[in-house]
């Protein structure tokens, strides 16, 4: 996980990026760094697939409406998105900016790692209702990473600032995952992937796909 003193400087271009975060019908493939670009379009994607799956569950309630007598005791809920991750990682402050789109959509939105995800990427990933990964997959977490130069003082502040930042961080593991604060520790400081069983265990996810 970086954090980033700057706004980051777009690489890839927007065509780029439109290969890497797609979608089709219900679920997002997201398979890119994560920056404020690409995060920008993933978020784009979340509020446009939202107010689809709330537009169809509106016309579906309709049609049960018009057919049905006792329409009183059918409950018809959106579909949830799927949100499949592909990704190193990247920009922490990005992936909050995705996670409280996620958190304030008004459709679910369901996560699934499919072959690698690392850093930031696991913060979005656990940000899901519910949680999945294929069988052959893997997930690494570690302490963020920065850089900086600049005069002592300045140093000092992004020294706080960082370590403020993974606080907030080991705080959100907290939340979700299963484990002593000990060993969440000892994972952190390492970087060394977890299969998708490790994942299972700690609660990293709540389900294994084939």
């Amino acid at each position: 996980m970086l954090i980033s003193n700057n706004m980051d400087l777009a690489l890839d271009t927007k065509s780029s990026y439109e290969k890497q975060i797609y979608s089709i019908g219900n679920k997002i493939i997201f398979a890119a760094d994560i920056d404020h670009q690409s995060a920008s379009i993933l978020i784009k994607h979340l509020y446009e697939l939202e107010e689809c799956m709330l537009k169809d569950t509106k016309e579906l309630s309709g049609l049960y409406k018009e057919k049905s007598s006792d329409y009183t005791n059918i409950v018809i809920q959106a579909k949830p998105i799927l949100l499949e991750l592909t990704t190193g990682g990247g920009n922490v402050m990005a992936a909050f900016s995705i996670i409280n789109c996620m958190n304030n959509l008004k459709v679910d939105v369901h996560t699934i790692i499919n072959g690698h995800v690392a850093s930031a990427g696991t913060l979005i990933s656990l940000a899901g209702k519910k949680r999945f990964i294929y069988k052959h997959s893997y997930v690494l977490i570690h302490e963020v990473r920065t850089n900086m130069w600049g005069k002592l003082t300045f140093l000092e502040d992004q020294y706080n600032n960082t370590q403020r930042m993974m606080n907030d961080i080991i705080d959100y593991y907290k939340k979700y995952l299963k484990m002593e604060d000990s060993e969440l520790t000892a994972i952190l400081q390492r970087d060394k992937h977890m299969s998708a069983t490790d994942c299972l265990k700690i609660n990293m996810i709540d389900e294994i796909l084939l």
